[in-house]
């Protein structure tokens, strides 16, 4: 019995459950009852399995449930969380008890723990000099970036396998699920109207922020197509993809595909060996992709224009200039990362400012001291990258990139979530073997 619970565990039939759980929790919003049922099946694996994996896949899916995450989570719900959190502590050092202390296994904290410490040091420092500083809500920022951490280090030390295919397929099932809950979301009231102002506030994501997921899909789903026998379904994946960021009508993560899709592809067909299928699969899904968003823009042409004339730039150019004369003003700490509802901006969003940049993020709320504080951050971050680049490396570069510069139009420093996806990246390809590194080198001949 044990057996066959540990072996659906390790399958992809756990992620699509998981998934299936994760849609129905978010469209029934039971916000807070799916989450805890979601991740207390991922950490009841550790019972069964030798590693985290189950548990990696339940913490990035079940986010997805939260079709409200302001309110239930901070309020009703406190003692319920505390509760819980205290049962997976509990399993967690019975994992480490029974399985990893034993053989006497030393705790890996990781290429990136300078960076990331001393990234975490400057951003409490931000806003130290502003009239409006708030210390309090530090606490909000130094727990989110310790849970990312935390994150990253169940990655790098809970895995003991090769498990990068499996996670570039949970990331398909992922978007999948991300394709029902955007179409319900649009389905209600004019369609039309919905895609064309970006009716897709799903809860625990925006339009812009879940077509990041997508970008990202394409450099891993190009990874998959090397050499599979599936390789024309993952060829398919990587057009849908396409088209859904489209879809969402994220203009920023249209560009950044623009650019990535042809790479990946071109990349991906000099990797693999059955040249004339992979190309003959290229193009026959290019051509299904253009057909589509030709008869699109013919049916609704005046519309798309006018939109686009209208929405050039969402109001950023006003928001980057007053983000300038608040660096101008506080130039050393900066304003840090929380305001004052009361005071009046453009950058209005909640108590967090929203700078509509990651750069100048970094710069308004942190000052010189943040960017001097951040270069090793980032500079560990592709050192890890570019060290020994395999395959799956050139396809984890490609999407950290994807993720980089779109946020050079939006702020992609304070979303939690999505960085809990690069993080996972980083740590799979910190944990890749040498001779997998020497098997894939991107300047071999072969490819495993």
């Amino acid at each position: 019995m044990s057996e066959s619970i540990k072996k659906f565990y390790e399958s992809d039939f756990y992620i699509i459950f998981i998934c299936i759980l994760t849609f129905f929790s978010w469209i029934l919003n039971l916000n807070v009852h799916g989450f805890v049922f979601i991740t207390t099946l991922g950490f009841t694996s550790l019972f069964f399995c030798n590693d985290f994996k189950a548990v990696i896949v339940t913490l990035l899916i079940s986010v997805m449930s939260f079709v409200d995450i302001t309110s239930n989570v901070i309020n009703v719900y406190n003692l319920l969380i505390c509760v819980i959190l205290i049962l997976y502590i509990i399993i967690v050092l019975y994992f480490f008890i029974h399985k990893n202390f034993t053989s006497k296994v030393k705790i890996n904290f990781g290429n990136l723990k300078f960076g990331v410490l001393i990234a975490l040091i400057v951003a409490l420092l931000g806003g130290i000099s502003y009239p409006y500083f708030n210390n309090l809500l530090l606490f909000r920022l130094f727990f989110k970036s310790i849970g990312v951490y935390l994150f990253y280090l169940v990655c790098l030390n809970g895995l003991k396998s090769d498990y990068r295919r499996y996670f570039c397929r949970m990331l398909i099932y992922a978007c999948v699920l991300v394709v029902f809950e955007v179409l319900i979301k649009y389905s209600k009231g004019n369609f039309i109207y919905n895609v064309l102002y970006k009716q897709s506030h799903l809860g625990w994501g925006v339009s812009n922020i879940i077509a990041v997921l997508f970008t990202m899909l394409i450099p891993l789903s190009a990874y998959l197509s090397i050499n599979s026998k599936y390789d024309y379904i993952y060829i398919g994946i990587i057009f849908l993809a396409a088209i859904f960021v489209c879809f969402l009508i994220s203009r920023g993560n249209m560009l950044v595909v623009l650019f990535s899709l042809p790479i990946c592809l071109i990349f991906a067909y000099k990797k693999t060996i059955n040249k004339k299928r992979y190309l003959f699969s290229m193009i026959l899904c290019s051509s299904i992709c253009f057909l589509i968003c030709l008869i699109v823009f013919l049916n609704y042409s005046d519309v798309i224009t006018s939109y686009i004339e209208d929405k050039l730039d969402s109001g950023r150019f006003d928001i980057y200039k007053e983000a300038i004369d608040r660096f101008k003003q506080f130039p050393i700490f900066g304003i840090g990362l929380y305001r004052d509802k009361l005071i009046p901006t453009l950058a209005n969003y909640g108590s967090v400012w929203q700078w509509h940049s990651t750069p100048l993020y970094i710069l308004t709320s942190f000052g010189i001291v943040g960017v001097l504080g951040f270069i090793p951050f980032y500079y560990q971050r592709y050192k890890l990258l570019l060290k020994n680049i395999s395959v799956f490396k050139l396809s984890c570069l490609i999407a950290v990139l994807s993720f980089e510069i779109y946020g050079l139009i939006d702020t992609m420093f304070i979303n939690m979530y999505l960085n809990l996806f690069i993080f996972l990246w980083l740590a799979l390809c910190e944990n890749e073997k040498p001779q997998k590194q020497l098997s894939e080198n991107f300047l071999s001949k072969k490819t495993k």
